[in-house]
């Protein structure tokens, strides 16, 4: 039996994309404070704000500094204290941290607010949000943790509260766990967020990156483009050793013995001392380093025939192991890589100090691995004349591995800057005999910063799927930008992999006609659309998905969609408000009359979201006084204005200001959709050659045409395309021949 908790969690929800608080993602959770709501931390007691330090201040997350920031450190210690609300939210961000952690998501969170609140007892906190289930449940935790610490006095009546914060802790960190990524994946992720470039998991071994027709896939660091053969080139060692040779590539002198008597045989002829390894091992497994005599041959050949098909029996090459990266043809980093080590005191055993080293901070799997007792350590001791219970002399240094595998505890050390030009010219050129995009080579020599023929050396490996994290964290040197090398080999500098958005905000009728014109008009002109309505998500018109899926799994729907280029879609400024706008950004957005929505102050809040997720132009309704007023800040330059008749004075005043205008004019006498820059005509479609327009006059269907071909301008069709879409009549929710085809067909 506990206390009750002083605080509860109410109602929380997610605001998709571009939102009230900020430009991505949020979680907007309500709390009431109950009898800490005026309190600060200070009026808890001398022993809450030590426990406190001690609980969340010791999650383990990301920053090396610690969960909790340094200002607030100070501020929790003085004798003002800090506002509980604040304490809370602190929390929750700690709590949050730690399974950011667990996720492997790299990057601070981006955004975390406390949102004035009416009521003192009532407090809003916004913060950025990966993963919705985990967020809610990590305020959940959060409250039970601080409420804990509370004094006796300031808990709620006493009653049962369930799990206590470790336990509620644990559980929450095995749920997020289930996303976690692999920490190549990670700074894939890392390097996209920073480019802008969208992604999202497909299962728990593959990223995509970008959308629609422009999306990439990639796993670990093998991307779309990594040849199917040169992965099995790569896994098969001694096809590699040939393709090497062949381009003159130095190589250990190797071979693949069949039996232990071959593989003496073989170690005879090539010399001691020797490397027995598998065919198609990895990481370093089966390896066995070294081999001076005939003895250790036969153990080493059965130890190697436990990782792969075959066994392989080289040269061994005198020198430090190196990994260099080699992506598109160009060395991007070079680590060299240090077996992992202990040094004696005197007292302690090694295996004693092999725990030890493991204990370290920086051995969490992410900056360096642990090293495992295994076999390979036992037998690598032994050829040393040592084993786990031996106890190192003071300041004697013991190597526990032959090999340098960051895989199994190796230390990364930087050395890019170092590599030889001839060195840097064989790695390139080994990639290139095994034909991969991105690939690392495993060069033994004694100086990277000599040339091989001075010094001598080899190529031992060509590695598919190389690990790319190493460089982003080198324990000793330079970070490099790995991750954003090999993104570039998909998606160049400056491309994000984005479809162009179209959005189309006002009421539900108008706002579904206007989407489905420029849907029409863009499907003419050869593009594959993506149509989000309040219908449910289509492609090229056809039905995609449940016609019930919420805006956002709609949206998700069609931006999977591997050929669609471009996605209209329809959102309430009321919608956007309460729910968010889904997209982080838009390309084009049309604001139409919103008159007769109820609630004026969060439809004005809702058209501010757009006017700010808007990069390109905003087509706006010039009849509509709350439409205008969203875009009263907005540069005319971004404007198009749309009206029924080009006599409005709001759009005289734009077009004698040179701005951009659709609306319905004559010319010679007839009637015209006309697109108007200053009294420069764009584009002049006469009414009577629009089928729909023509037989049947529709204020409300002449209005959805003028904004259609004001966005579709916007999205770069040319005059030529609208003018024949709209010619060609409305194609409903059936395939239109694209313009191009048509013309083709046509002669």
């Amino acid at each position: 039996m506990h206390s009750g908790p002083a605080m509860k969690r109410l109602s929380s929800s997610v605001l998709w994309g571009c939102n009230v608080h900020h430009g991505a993602t949020v979680i907007r959770q309500e709390i009431d404070l109950g009898p800490v709501a005026s309190l600060h931390s200070g009026q808890a007691g001398p022993e809450f704000a030590a426990g406190f330090v001690e609980r969340f201040g010791g999650l383990r997350t990301l920053n090396p500094d610690g969960a909790l920031t340094a200002d607030f450190l100070n501020r929790l210690d003085s004798a003002e204290g800090v506002p509980f609300v604040e304490v809370l939210f602190q929390a929750i961000l700690a709590v949050e941290g730690s399974m950011a952690y667990a996720m492997r998501r790299l990057g601070e969170l981006a955004f975390a607010e406390i949102v004035a609140s009416p009521s003192p007892e009532r407090a809003t906190l916004v913060w950025s949000c990966r993963n919705p289930a985990v967020s809610r449940r990590a305020a959940e935790v959060a409250l039970v943790g601080v409420g804990e610490l509370l004094p006796e006095a300031l808990r709620a009546q006493p009653g049962t509260t369930g799990e206590d914060f470790k336990t509620a802790h644990r559980a929450l960190r095995k749920l997020a766990a289930r996303g976690k990524l692999d920490y190549n994946s990670s700074v894939v992720v890392q390097a996209a967020e920073r480019r802008g470039i969208p992604w999202e998991p497909i299962g728990r071994r593959f990223i995509r990156l970008g959308q629609g027709k422009f999306q990439h896939r990639i796993n670990y660091s093998a991307t779309e483009n990594t040849s199917f053969l040169a992965q099995r080139f790569s896994r098969d060692k001694e096809i590699t050793n040939r393709l090497l040779a062949d381009v003159g590539v130095p190589v250990p002198q190797q071979t693949v013995p069949g039996t232990i008597d071959e593989a003496l045989s073989a170690a005879k002829r090539i010399g001691y001392p020797v490397v027995v390894k598998p065919v198609n091992g990895h990481s370093g497994k089966g390896v066995c380093v070294g081999l001076k005599s005939a003895e250790e041959v036969p153990a080493a050949f059965e130890h190697a025939s436990r990782f792969g098909s075959g066994v392989i029996v080289e040269s061994f090459i005198e020198g430090q192991d190196h990994r260099l990266l080699v992506v598109d043809g160009r060395l991007i980093a070079a680590m060299k890589r240090v077996p992992p080590l202990v040094i004696g005191d005197g007292r302690r055993t090694i295996g004693d100090l092999v725990k030890d080293l493991n204990r370290e901070p920086r051995r969490d799997g992410r900056m360096l691995k642990k090293v495992a007792i295994d076999e390979a350590l036992k037998h690598h001791l032994e050829k040393t004349g040592r084993n786990l219970d031996t106890v190192p002399d003071q300041g004697e240094t013991v190597v526990l591995r032959a090999t340098a595998n960051v895989s199994t505890g190796g230390i990364t050390v930087d050395v890019t800057d170092e590599v030889h030009h001839d060195n840097k010219v064989m790695a390139i050129r080994a990639a290139a005999a095994i034909g991969l995009d991105v690939t690392g080579v495993d060069l033994v020599t004694t100086d990277i910063g000599q040339s091989y023929k001075k010094v001598g050396g080899a190529i031992l490996e060509v590695n598919v799927r190389p690990g790319i994290d190493m460089h982003t964290w080198p324990i000793e040197g330079k970070p490099r930008d790995s991750a954003g090398a090999v993104i570039e080999t998909m998606l160049p500098p400056g491309d994000q992999g984005r479809v162009p958005v179209a959005m189309v905000v006002g009421r539900r009728g108008p706002g579904s006609g206007v989407a489905q014109a420029l849907d029409d008009i863009l499907r003419s002109a050869g593009m594959t659309v993506g149509l989000v309505s309040r219908k449910g998500p289509f492609i090229d018109g056809e039905p995609l998905g449940p016609e019930e899926a919420t805006r956002r799994k709609a949206t998700a729907f069609v931006l999977r969609h591997p050929q669609v280029e471009a996605l209209v879609g329809t959102v309430s400024p009321l919608q956007v408000k309460r729910q968010g706008l889904v997209h982080d950004r838009c390309d084009v957005a049309a604001i139409l009359d919103t008159e007769s929505d109820e609630d004026i102050e969060e439809v004005r809040e809702g058209l501010a979201v757009v006017v700010r997720a808007t990069r390109g132009k905003l087509v706006v309704d010039a009849e509509s006084e709350r439409a205008l007023a969203a875009v009263r800040d907005v540069d005319p330059a971004r404007l198009v204005l749309v009206a029924s008749s080009g006599d409005s004075p709001v759009l005289l005043e734009h077009a004698a200001a040179g701005g951009l205008m659709a609306t319905k004019a004559r010319d010679s006498d007839e009637r015209v959709i006309a697109l108007m820059e200053g009294d420069r005509k764009v584009l002049s479609i006469p009414v009577a050659a629009v089928p729909g327009l023509a037989e049947k006059r529709s204020r409300r269907r002449l209005r959805a045409h003028l904004f259609a071909v004001a966005l579709a301008h916007a999205m770069g069709c040319t005059g030529e395309e609208i003018t024949a879409s709209m010619k060609l009549g409305r194609t409903g929710f059936r395939r239109a021949a694209p313009l191009r085809e048509m013309a083709h067909e046509t002669g």
